[in-house]
């Protein structure tokens, strides 16, 4: 296969914003338990660290002001959102709804509050995937702080590289003893490694030049199928409860599935322009569609429940996982989060809440 030339700006954002639509989708893919869950799981969350190491940029003069953009757009976000669900659940129990969404028992919003600040792991059940916010938070700013550090140093790339190994082999000692657990660092250190492997492969151009897709790719999908057949077999990579299979398989079996999605974007460039289309206009809506999907799955069961076709218990589950109904929820789940991160684009402060934009600074005239 002929690797398409990604070296301008425009086209290589292109291709990342496609591959980004297609992670999305299988991440809502696999939190409706559809079939193929076990193969999703293998790599959709390492392949968005990746995918953020393969854009990381550095200001060299100003690396902290660009920690304070991703703590603006990734930190405050991850509560606000948080606060945002507590409030909805607190609104559901006065209004006697609260029992058809959770069979546990309802909280106040303040109680709610007070344990979210004092353990931020404890989200809402419908903000159950903006831990993600956080992780990518911690791993983007330990990578700009090493980037910032081997500025300077001749061969920085390399000792980038080395420094985020390093730092990824602390992270799963702390995961494995659960030290640093409470703010997600752990997880956050464990991401640097594949931020860090992003960096590299667009650096020394590994995907477009120096991997041979006609090996690779039956490699990849062997590794892949034996990885999830074999070793998922007792349950699911879940990265916020800290279940993972040994370091090295996850790693193959991630890399594995990022190269297999690479070749499938890159074909659909050329073969399906219409579903790349789709892929790069959802990927531009990640945000929205990663902090809003529990929210929106629940909504597509609700118009099934309201026509007859699945019970009001199922709204109690983040998707009616016992249906065969998963690729509707997908669809209306993946429709309705970019419906509203469109919609929220019309004001600056429902753009910075549902799609975390910062309003652009207006340049002073001299």
């Amino acid at each position: 296969m002929e690797h398409t030339n990604f070296n301008t700006a425009q086209e290589r954002i292109s291709w990342v914003d496609a591959f980004k639509g297609l992670c999305i989708v299988m991440m809502v893919w696999g939190h409706t338990g559809a079939p193929g869950t076990a193969y999703i799981y293998l790599f959709h969350v390492p392949a968005f660290f990746i995918l953020s190491g393969y854009t990381q940029k550095l200001d060299v003069k100003h690396p902290f002001r660009m920690i304070g953009k991703r703590f603006l757009t990734l930190f405050v976000p991850y509560f606000v959102i948080n606060e945002g669900f507590f409030a909805l659940y607190s609104i559901l129990n006065r209004m006697g709804l609260y029992s058809y969404v959770s069979d546990t028992p309802p909280t106040g919003f303040v109680q709610n509050t007070l344990v979210f600040l004092q353990w931020p792991q404890a989200m809402s059940p419908l903000g159950g995937a903006t831990w993600f916010l956080l992780v990518l938070f911690f791993a983007q700013t330990v990578v700009l702080l090493l980037q910032f550090a081997f500025s300077k140093t001749k061969h920085s790339h390399r000792w980038i590289f080395l420094s985020g190994a390093l730092v990824m082999g602390i992270g799963w000692i702390c995961i494995e003893r659960g030290w640093l657990s409470r703010w997600t660092l752990d997880l956050g250190f464990f991401a640097v490694g594949f931020v860090v492997l992003g960096m590299m492969l667009k650096h020394y151009r590994i995907l477009e030049c120096k991997v041979d897709s006609r090996t690779m790719a039956p490699m990849a999908v062997v590794t892949g199928v034996l990885i999830a057949s074999f070793f998922f077999k007792d349950g699911l990579v879940n990265w916020p409860v800290r279940e993972f299979i040994h370091p090295l398989l996850y790693l193959a079996g991630a890399w594995s599935g990022f190269y297999l999605s690479y070749l499938f974007i890159q074909y659909a460039h050329t073969a399906f322009v219409p579903l790349y289309g789709l892929f790069q206009k959802i990927g531009q809506r990640t945000f929205s569609i990663l902090c809003g999907h529990f929210l929106t799955l629940k909504i597509a069961t609700l118009l099934l429940a309201l026509c007859g076709l699945a019970p009001f218990d199922a709204l109690k589950q983040i998707a009616w996982t016992s249906s065969c109904w998963w690729l509707y929820e997908i669809a209306v789940s993946v429709a309705l989060c970019w419906g509203i991160s469109v919609l929220a684009e019309k004001n600056a402060l429902t753009n910075y809440l549902v799609n975390a934009k910062l309003p652009k600074r207006k340049e002073s005239v001299k």
